[in-house]
């Protein structure tokens, strides 16, 4: 179990459930029972900015708390047991990307050759996809955008039914009434497909308040929530679950549009991001931004390296720029809820957020700044591992339903109707990457229904055993039955706000590296790459460290009086993990990359060449891991 295992034992000793349950903390119990009150270490919003209500106290001494240089943590001794036996940690290496709406790869194994060693690298392989059918359930009196949007989904190769609630499932239907037509229909446009279909569910229209039943709306189905301070767990989920098992078998998206002005919005919304596809190094990024869990500096920084350990699991093509609300880590900026909108801004394919939060707020980000978000490069797909994000039954929007109907916000929202619990948190956080990042389904509901699936499919997954072995230190979670149950209600909590069909958008070709010449430890590597899709453009290579190290040099900052240029210079630092970066032409398909450096690097790290290459149309990504091999 090597570095994962290491951590997590210590972790296990020092810190107690919520850093392995948790990760970070989710709102439960007190926090919860208000939704928009916190206690003392807690973000609060303050006149649209987010204060923090607690100064953290801690001895540094021209060193960062969180990380410094080898990453060791101030007063704590973390002793990490590495083992690196020529072999990946739960990762594929050099992955090339399959093309969104679909090409499928052979599975092969490929041989590179690293430092005179072989690697044996084994494709991820998403199933060749049937035909792609939608059922589309529009509130009644949307009488011109359920039929505009049947109609576009119809243009990009959907089988489409188009329906009301009334001739679907009667006046005013309950939950329930509505879940079995909704099944039936869905059934019976899947009987007797060879291959099987695709199924899609999209929901036209916003949910009645609490579940209620009103004639020709769309109901929001009751679930089962036992997280302390549950208030009402709704969900769309049971509508796309078939046989039964809580899992569903279908797509299931919604658009919760009050009016059809909102619905045309986000209609119009998604017929641009699926048709205008801009080319940049955002399609390859991730932007992560996490909260303060507030239990003190050295509980926080274990907690900080164990999310960062996690990060060193998903797929290594992908870029993730981050960001932590915590005054004594190196990801720290000021102010931070300017790095939360420019995360957004910036471009990205997903973003994502663990932490603190209600219906108004994440830590970061409230329902205040949305003005702020203009997400015009690239609109991401956003989640949100917090409580109430995305309570689409509420009276009032919640956050995720503001963005949502932004016409320059995230093309679509992934959060929870109620209290979240912490443990359901860490591994949606940690599924949503690693399954986004690397199975690369074609459409962003596909992606909701494998992140869902992997909740159970995937729990021999090393990282995944870390979690619950640290969950077994708290009475809620402390048998593998108590777990289940908790994964299980969280297939309910956390519902899509989009259309489940929308194109996930990856980068259109694949980067294959041929096997390189030189090594890490001769401070040169001479390396060739081929590439789909861009015949002639130019290739962004990089040598990287692993995202849980930091190559450069950290400034001291004064956690008495920090000053925003140093905290801001250390942010860009932590984030930067390029030991060489070069630009290359590509030639007929075809690069060659030089590096050379001046600094030896440490010998127990391990190494990345990644490429994103591009043309003025089109673009492509992929990466080999590079070990560090010592002299004979």
């Amino acid at each position: 179990m090597g570095a994962v295992l290491g951590l997590g034992v210590v972790m296990r000793e020092r810190l107690g459930w919520f850093c392995l349950c948790g990760l970070v903390a989710a709102c439960t119990g007190d926090d919860a029972g208000g939704r928009d009150a916190v206690d003392e270490t807690t973000a609060v919003e303050v006149e649209g900015e987010v204060a923090t209500g607690a100064e953290v106290e801690a001895e540094v001494e021209n060193e960062t708390v969180a990380e410094v240089e080898n990453e060791t943590v101030a007063d704590v001794e973390l002793e990490v047991e590495v083992e690196v036996e020529n072999e990946t940690v739960a990762e594929v290496e050099n992955e090339t990307v399959a093309e969104a709406e679909a090409e499928v790869e052979v599975e092969a194994e490929v041989e590179v050759e690293v430092e005179n060693e072989t690697e044996i690298v084994e494709e991820i392989i998403v199933p060749p996809p049937g035909p792609a059918v939608m059922l589309i359930v529009a509130q009644d009196d949307f009488a011109t955008v359920g039929p505009a949007w049947a109609s576009y989904r119809e243009s990009r190769g959907f089988e489409v039914t188009l329906t009301n609630v009334t001739a679907l499932a009667g006046d005013a239907p309950s939950a329930a009434t509505f879940a079995t037509a909704v099944r039936a229909k869905l059934s019976d446009l899947r009987a007797g497909r060879t291959p099987e279909p695709r199924l899609f569910l999209l929901l036209v229209g916003d949910a009645p308040a609490g579940g209620a039943a009103e004639s020709g709306r769309i109901p929001a189905h009751g679930c089962e929530n036992t997280t302390p301070g549950a208030s009402g767990c709704w969900t769309d989920n049971r509508y796309a679950d078939l046989d039964g098992d809580d899992r569903p078998e279908a797509a299931v998206g919604r658009i919760p549009a009050q009016n059809e002005a909102d619905a045309a919005t986000a209609l119009a919304k998604i017929q641009g991001f699926e048709t205008d596809y801009q080319v940049g190094e955002f399609n390859r990024r991730l932007a992560l931004y996490v909260g303060q869990a507030g239990f003190g500096p050295e509980v926080d920084a274990l907690l900080e390296q164990a999310v960062n350990q996690g990060l060193t699991l998903v797929n290594h093509t992908f870029d993730i720029v981050g960001a932590w609300d915590n005054a004594l880590s190196s990801y720290w900026y000021m102010p931070f809820n300017d790095k939360v909108v420019d995360l957004f801004n910036d471009g990205a394919l997903m973003a994502v957020y663990i932490g603190h939060g209600s219906e108004e707020w994440t830590q970061g980000l409230s329902k205040k700044q949305v003005a702020q978000v203009h997400c015009d490069v690239r609109k991401p797909f956003a989640m949100f591992f917090a409580c109430f994000a995305g309570n689409y039954a509420n009276a009032a929007p919640s956050l995720s339903e503001t963005l949502s109907f932004k016409a320059d916000g995230p093309i679509a929202t992934l959060g929870s109707s109620d209290v979240s619990h912490p443990f359901g948190n860490a591994v949606l956080a940690y599924e949503s990457q690693r399954v986004t990042l690397g199975m690369q389904h074609a459409t962003i509901g596909e992606v909701v229904v494998a992140i869902k699936h992997a909740l159970f499919d995937d729990q021999g997954d090393e990282f995944r055993l870390l979690m619950a072995a640290g969950a077994t230190l708290e009475a809620s979670c402390n048998t593998p039955e108590k777990q289940a149950t908790i994964l299980d209600q969280h297939l309910d909590l956390y519902n899509l706000l989009g259309d489940p069909g929308t194109s996930m958008q990856y980068p259109r070709g694949a980067v294959t590296f041929g096997a390189p010449t030189g090594s890490i430890r001769e401070k040169h590597i001479v390396v060739s790459g081929t590439v789909t899709e861009v015949v002639d453009g130019t290739a962004i290579v990089t040598l990287e460290t692993e995202r849980d190290a930091i190559h450069g040099t950290l400034l001291p900052v004064d956690p008495s009086a920090p000053a925003a240029e140093t905290v801001n210079a250390n942010w860009v630092t932590a984030n930067d993990k390029a030991i060489v970066r070069l630009e290359v032409p590509v030639v007929g398909g075809a690069f060659v990359a030089n590096f050379g450096w001046a600094d030896a690097l440490v010998p127990s790290d391990t190494f990345y060449i990644k490429a994103y290459a591009y043309d003025a149309t089109t673009d492509a990504i992929g990466h080999m891991k590079v070990p560090y091999v010592p002299a004979p």
